[in-house]
């Protein structure tokens, strides 16, 4: 300021200049804004006007194939046609809708002075004739699509219920981003009104023949909210064949001198999955992709309404690997000139799977031939003779750790699952056909643990590799009814202890003692990071998305697993019981790691992850590996195995004498199982009007089966019945048709 009076020592001079600043600054911005009126908002609107000139549509992709490991097509899209209704038409709201339409025209003079109850009544007098048109509609689609009317009520319960649920979360989503911005609770009637999927049209029928589709055509007009489009159909190749079973080979009075032919479907419905219509948050949500993005820039794979998204099994977990990228065709319609974009289609999925061996897996898990059904050598108290029972079963390469077979029984057609709830009750709790059981069930492994449960104890040292246990047939001298081996039962008047066991024969044998003592030995915290070192407890990463990872015990942050477990539940996990769970998928990948010699290596299913497979080494001592592997041998071969033979009526039934040029490893498994019951009151206990619905253990058998002249095993087979009972007599002679379903088709 005083450099200012120096220079301009006039207060007049002083405010001519501030006065000339203001001048300047002001014409500064008004330059600024003329260079943006003349070239950025004429760049803009002659962006805009370019736009105008050129019109831009997409061309369809297709959807990747999904073949199994020898090429065999499982799911491709295929050109059809759809049968599609309004969803108002589903729902009834056309009918109503209609009908208060012609009441109010019939009736306009008197209208307004109606009130509510006697307008719905008049509605009312003019329902009939257009639940009628509905009416006529579906008795169309039944005779002219083919499909019985029970099955089309279920297609559309299934739509209206899959909208209402879509309905809801986004009503609550309003309701949240209100509440947040008015800091106040939200009543329904300020968010609720009619969404975008209450405006759409659904495909009821789908795949039908270009001939019905024209027949259908003629009467669309005549016929409310009905619509027949050419569409990608995604068809679902091998869901059914037939499989040729030798039964001379069967046990006992289910053996027959003949081959029989046993129909196998819906074979691989759980493992590849199915389609399901786009929803809200595969666009919008956190992982969602958009067609246009946030800044309008196009993403080609990005989902428009009207498309299909992977539903469960691969085709969810691949979705984008299989989905594929649209074309887009641009026309400037002052110059006609085109710019193409070329649609990528998806890529093709090759399953390790093999599916003619998995056709013939299943088939021996079909009741229907005897073996998955209670027979009287179960010695099965909790279900009478000829009850079907439930399992799963997963085949591994063990050099490779390919997914050869993962079968599930019961399943379901590919079309229920298309419907089926992502959560929620299942069409029955106790069936569970919704449930891809290898990777989405949990059981007590029990014994199927054993030789883990050592080769853990012996490699971190809790114990020798040739340790030495006797067993008394209890655990606790003092105790005689708690932590038994299995043949002490001093209630029942049996009294069968062991005696002094080392590690293999602990193992054929299968002795409680031995392995109570390693867990005891070893401790919770020990005991619980082995076994989540051996696959147990987190997912393996096989490509499902079903997937679960078991339960082993272990606290969030720096607590190490096991951590807050009492020295008793060690005791139990020992013996696979206790607060530890698994699928079959884990308890044949830890199973694998031991025939590798003590190398834990993750499931692959698709060949395109072979590059994702993560391994680890156990860091066993060779003689511990043999110290297991020894007593899986005599598991099966010796007559003392648990594994060996089952008996029935006197007469003996040997599970492996007849597989020459075959060496097989065996671990039985009888599992104590919670009782599942029909808990109606929902609160985790057996009232007096539920009903239980199964009781009793599971039955497991794993077997490592190695060729003639190999080092190691070739193939793992780990196998659940549930509820079955003890996992000799009726997993064995199931594991024993296992083996010769693999030798049938090459593998052995």
């Amino acid at each position: 300021m005083t450099f200012l009076r120096r220079l301009f020592p006039s207060m007049f001079h002083r405010r001519l200049l501030l006065l000339g600043g203001v001048v300047v600054l002001m014409c500064g911005v008004l330059s600024a804004q003329l260079v943006r009126l003349t070239l950025l908002e004429h760049r803009k609107r002659l962006a805009d006007a370019e736009s105008a000139l050129q019109t831009t549509w997409t061309k369809p992709t297709i959807r990747g194939r999904i073949v199994d490991r020898k090429g065999r097509v499982l799911a491709e899209d295929q050109p059809g046609w759809e049968v599609k209704v309004d969803y108002r038409v589903i729902n009834g709201d056309w009918a109503f809708d209609e009908a208060s339409r012609e009441a109010k025209s019939k009736n306009r003079q008197r209208w307004a002075k109606l009130g509510p109850y006697e307008r719905y009544a008049l509605t009312e007098q003019y329902l009939p004739q257009f639940r009628e048109r509905e009416e006529q509609l579906w008795r169309l689609l039944c005779r002219t699509a083919d499909i019985g009317r029970d099955e089309l009520e279920q297609r559309k319960r299934a739509i209206v219920r899959r909208v209402q649920m879509i309905r809801a979360t986004v009503f609550d989503s309003r309701a949240a981003r209100l509440a947040e911005l008015t800091d106040e609770p939200i009543t329904l009637d300020r968010v609720a009104g009619q969404i975008r999927e209450e405006r759409t049209r659904y495909a009821l029928v789908s795949d039908v023949s270009e001939a019905t589709a024209m027949r259908l055509r003629k009467q669309a007009e005549q016929h409310p909210g009905l619509t027949v489009e050419p569409t990608k159909v995604r068809v679902y190749a091998l869901q059914r064949a037939t499989v040729e079973i030798d039964r001379s080979r069967f046990p006992f009075h289910l053996a027959r001198d003949m081959v029989q032919v046993v129909p196998v479907d819906h074979l691989l419905t759980h493992v590849v999955g199915s389609m399901r219509d786009v929803w809200a948050e595969d666009v919008t949500g956190q992982l969602g992709r958009p067609y246009r993005r946030a800044d309008k820039s196009i993403d080609l794979g990005g989902y428009l309404p009207g498309d299909r998204v992977g539903k469960r099994g691969v085709e969810q977990f691949a979705e984008g690997y299989l989905r594929g990228i649209r074309g887009q065709v641009t026309t400037q319609l002052d110059t006609g000139e085109q710019t193409v974009v070329d649609p990528v289609p998806g890529r093709d999925v090759r399953l390790t799977i093999d599916a003619a061996l998995q056709a013939r897996l299943r088939a021996l898990l079909d009741p229907e031939l005897g073996l998955m059904a209670v027979q009287d050598w179960h010695r099965n108290e909790n279900a009478g003779t000829g009850t079907p029972l439930n399992g799963s079963a997963v085949v591994l390469e063990v050099d490779s750790g390919h997914v050869l077979a993962m079968v599930g029984s019961p399943t379901m057609p590919i079309e229920l699952a298309v419907d089926l709830p992502e959560q929620g009750d299942w069409p029955t709790k106790w069936d569970r056909p919704g449930v891809c059981r290898p990777v989405a069930s949990v059981y007590p492994p029990g014994s199927t643990l054993k030789p883990i449960v050592y080769s853990i104890a012996a490699g971190t040292r809790a114990i020798q590799h040739d340790q030495v246990f006797t067993c008394n047939g209890h655990l606790l001298p003092d105790k005689p009814h708690s932590n038994r081996c299995w043949g002490w039962r001093p209630r029942e008047g049996k009294y069968l202890k062991h005696g002094p066991l080392a590690p293999a024969e602990a193992i054929a044998r299968s002795c409680n003692i031995f392995f109570y003592t390693c867990g005891k030995r070893l401790g919770p915290d020990r005991l619980c990071e082995g076994l989540y070192r051996w696959g147990c407890g987190d997912p393996t990463g096989v490509g499902m998305a079903e997937e679960v990872g078991g339960f082993v015990p272990s606290l969030d942050g720096d607590n190490p697993p096991g951590r807050g477990l009492t020295q008793h539940n060690a005791i139990l996990i020992g013996i696979g019981q206790g607060p530890v769970s698994a699928t079959v998928l884990q308890v044949a990948c830890a199973h694998a790691a031991l025939a590798r010699g003590g190398y834990w290596l993750s499931p692959v299913l698709m060949s395109h992850r072979q590059s994702e497979q993560v391994g680890r080494d156990l860091g066993l001592h060779q003689r511990v590996v043999e110290n297991a592997l020894q007593g899986m041998h005599e598991s099966a071969n010796a007559a003392h195995g648990t594994g060996h033979h089952i008996t029935h009526a006197g007469e003996r039934f040997p599970l492996f004498g007849d597989f020459d040029g075959l060496t097989i490893r065996a671990k039985t498994g009888t599992a104590q199982a919670p009782v599942f019951f029909d808990d109606a009151n929902r609160n985790g206990r057996i009232d007096e009007d539920e009903r239980v619905i199964r009781r009793g253990p599971h039955s497991w058998f794993v077997t490592h089966v190695q060729k003639s002249g190999d080092e190691r095993a070739s193939v793992v087979i780990a196998l659940i019945v549930e509820h079955g009972g003890s996992g000799g007599r009726v997993a064995g002679p199931i594991m024993q048709q296992f083996i010769r379903a693999l030798q049938a088709e090459g593998y052995l």
